[in-house]
């Protein structure tokens, strides 16, 4: 029975200790954002968000033709929301939602191969050419909501026609 009370602290102990080394530290996951250029990557996304948003707004009107004060209350609104986003989208602000994160959901083992990988030439191309790819997806994405943008509306309506009556 003492071999069994033993044996079942033992693994406790072993258990506790796995939990305590998976986690990352806060240094580990500063050097794997440094390697992937996180805050490289954080500037080019705001610089190319001025362009999504135009685009975004654009995608909504269903790609009708404006005319030039429709052209610039267009492009005065898409400036005016991307510097509300830039006021946000702060390396502080995504640091430590990163590294929040990557707390939550990697392993010290996890983070430390992928610093490795983002070192490599393939990991460095990758983190590269990841913001054209993400906003390349948004673009495209929308692009699918287009032929159902009239049903979208319609149905968010209803919905808000019931929920008046629901009150």
């Amino acid at each position: 029975m003492t071999r069994f009370i033993v044996c079942i602290f033992a693994l406790l102990l072993s258990f506790q200790s796995l939990a305590a080394e998976s986690a990352p530290t806060d240094e580990s996951i500063k050097n794997l954002l440094d390697a992937m250029n996180a805050k490289q990557m954080l500037e080019k996304i705001r610089a190319q968000n001025a362009s999504s948003v135009k685009a975004s707004i654009l995608g909504q009107l269903g790609g009708k033709q404006l005319n030039p004060q429709q052209e610039k209350v267009l492009n005065t609104t898409s400036e005016k929301i991307s510097s509300i986003m830039a006021e946000v989208m702060t390396w502080e602000n995504f640091q430590s939602i990163y590294t929040s994160l990557y707390k939550k959901n990697f392993t010290q083992e996890e983070v430390n191969a992928l610093t490795v990988f983002y070192k490599t030439p393939a990991g460095k191309s990758a983190m590269n050419k990841m913001p054209a790819v993400t906003q390349q997806i948004i673009l495209e994405s929308q692009k699918l909501l287009v032929p159902v943008q009239d049903r979208i509306q319609q149905a968010a309506q209803e919905g808000a026609v019931e929920f008046r009556k629901a009150q």
